[in-house]
């Protein structure tokens, strides 16, 4: 619905039942899943600490499932009383999104404030509190373990290191599609033209977007190759200064090289830009139409070889762990799922990115309007569906998720004590 009325800049159902349908399901669904999450917060601690409060069946009920369905009801029950019940006279805009607002938000100061801080302040104060506790408990109860403590040690540096990683790369490209990127889109999408239509604008924008993009892809890319040599040459990370050659440098090479190569191809290009604001990006940079040579080393350079480092690289990690470990058939499973999940990341970048890369090559030595149309309205966008399911999807794949969240019932194995005496007097 929202993709609709971005689409046609209005709503789907022009009336006032949609609307407020419409607002009581979008804002009951997101205060339920905020709510969800912030308990599924607490209950870490009591699955982590407190495992046999969860015992019985009745424990489970009242400290796992009752909550939850409380979450969902009480969400979908608030939201419909404020939204579909409330008094006050809603004003919509079936051109906005959403309607615009339902009244209670702007006519009834004392209903919003309470929404804004049990719905949205409080449940988030949980998420992170209760996240971070559970981090500082996990450490301090493992600090008098001095002979395991070291191996524990590496391996929490290791996965902080891990998720470090992932926020450097990860992050910037979201973050930069959350505050740049897709608002402007939208605002592309409401007005059918880009705001604000100035060629300074214009620049930048395409500088920025070709600039990440292009970090993105190749932080991706070494990263892919980085996995070879923490897993099969962990010794050619030993020393601070073959860190920083083989893991700290290319990174930032990878980061900072695309920033200059656009800045000059974009910003300072000689070629005359002819921008259309009636176009998402203003159509494209002048490179890409009135220079071939630069067009085809932007392609073969900051799209083919990092995609294909990417794809060769997960492919060869899989076949090397899997011939490395033939013989060793107990760890068959734990070894499947990381082949499985290094192949899934490789075919999402192919998925998500090698239309887009072949497309622009088409429209290099052909020029065809179709391709244009293409690349500014569906492929460059494909990239964002890696950002947002490759993290859902590699959720599975951790060591006994399935086993751990969805089981219901644990069976527990206790030594019991038999009294001779007493079960001869009873036969006696």
């Amino acid at each position: 619905m929202a993709m609709f009325q971005n689409r046609h800049r209005r709503v789907i159902l022009e009336t006032p039942s949609f609307c407020a349908w419409w607002n009581w399901w979008a804002y009951s669904s997101t205060t339920a899943l905020v709510w969800i999450a912030a308990y599924g917060s607490i209950e870490r601690h009591l699955l982590i600490f407190h495992n046999g409060i969860m015992a019985t069946r009745k424990r489970r009920f009242f400290l796992h499932i009752l909550p939850m369905l409380t979450a969902i009801v009480c969400s979908y029950t608030f939201y419909f009383v404020v939204i579909v019940f409330h008094s006050c006279d809603d004003y919509w805009d079936y051109t906005a999104l959403l309607c615009l607002l339902p009244c209670y938000i702007y006519s009834e100061s004392t209903v919003a404030l309470y929404d804004f801080v049990m719905h949205t302040m409080m449940p988030l104060s949980i998420v992170t509190v209760a996240n971070v506790a559970l981090v500082i408990r996990v450490l301090w109860q493992k600090r008098n373990q001095h002979g395991d403590w070291q191996r524990k040690w590496k391996l929490a540096a290791h996965l902080i290191l891990i998720a470090i990683f992932f926020m450097i790369t990860w992050y910037p490209l979201a973050i930069n599609n959350m505050l740049i990127d897709y608002p402007f889109v939208m605002i592309y999408y409401r007005y059918r033209r880009v705001i604000p239509a100035t060629p300074s604008f214009c620049l930048w924008w395409n500088w920025w977007v070709y600039s990440l993009t292009a970090a993105f892809i190749w932080v991706a890319a070494w990263g892919s190759i980085d996995r070879h040599l923490l897993i099969f040459h962990n010794g050619v990370m030993a020393t601070r200064r073959r860190r920083f050659v083989f893991h700290t440098l290319p990174m930032l090479i990878a980061t900072i090289y695309p920033y200059i190569f656009y800045f000059i191809v974009i910003i300072l290009n000689s070629c005359e830009n002819y921008w259309d604001y009636n176009y998402v990006f203003c159509l494209q940079p002048c490179f890409g139409y009135s220079q071939p040579t630069v067009a085809l080393y932007d392609f073969v350079m900051h799209t083919m070889i990092p995609l294909s480092i990417v794809t060769v690289a997960n492919v060869a990690l899989v076949i090397r762990v899997l011939w490395q470990k033939r013989n060793q058939q107990r760890d068959w499973q734990r070894k499947w799922k990381l082949a499985a999940h290094l192949i899934l990341i490789a075919i999402y970048f192919m998925i998500t990115w090698y239309p887009e890369a072949i497309n622009n090559i088409v429209y290099i030595y052909t020029s065809s309007p179709v391709s244009v149309s293409l690349q500014v309205k569906y492929f460059f966008f494909l990239p964002a569906i890696l950002e947002m399911t490759l993290p859902m999807v590699s959720l599975f794949f951790l060591p006994d998720f399935k086993r751990t969240v969805f089981r219901f019932r644990q069976t527990t194995v206790r030594p019991v004590t038999f009294n001779l005496q007493t079960m001869t007097a009873r036969r006696l």
